[in-house]
């Protein structure tokens, strides 16, 4: 994977293109997006979008197809909060964390290698200093994944991310 290049993006726009792009293609799904004033910022947005897009497309898979996706967006104390909510059939308990990882699928061999989501993490955790977690929606069925980026996001920490990487490899 490529390390990220940041560029001033305006996220709620690069959500919306997914939106829009999902909504054509799922027809029975129906998506909310809901937000309010997101600043523009520095992220890669070419990787989000990729990151929102896998997280969208297991949604779609976990509810067949058909039910509601709401997309919720805002800016809480210096970090931009997604929260991507379905109406699928939910996450056993205990597996919140394991899904992350490489290699690890609830699909089966026929329908997935268990790289979305293990990708999905490192593109949130490690190249934009984030968080990710995802919870059985308390309300519903389905879940809740909520992703945490630093508004602040400066090239100095992807540098440092990268010696670190290099570090690793030797």
């Amino acid at each position: 994977m490529n390390y990220p290049h940041l560029k001033e993006t305006q996220v709620i726009d690069l959500i919306r293109d997914l939106v829009n792009q999902f909504q054509y293609n799922y027809l029975k799904c129906r998506i909310v997006l809901e937000s309010n004033d997101i600043p523009i910022m520095k992220v890669d947005p070419i990787l989000l979008q990729r990151a929102i897009y896998n997280i969208m497309l297991n949604a779609i898979e976990a509810m067949n197809e058909k039910g509601i996706i709401r997309i919720r967006v805002e800016v809480i104390k210096q970090k931009l909060l997604i929260r991507i909510i379905d109406n699928g059939h939910g996450i056993k308990p205990g597996y919140e964390e394991k899904i992350f990882q490489l290699g690890y699928t609830t699909r089966g061999e026929s329908r997935g290698k268990g790289l979305d989501l293990a990708i999905v993490s490192r593109i949130i955790r490690e190249l934009h200093r984030g968080s990710i977690k995802i919870e059985n929606n308390p309300n519903q069925e389905g879940v809740i994944v909520t992703l945490e980026i630093p508004i602040d996001l400066q090239e100095e920490e992807v540098e440092s991310n990268r010696a670190n990487d290099k570090d690793s490899c030797n």
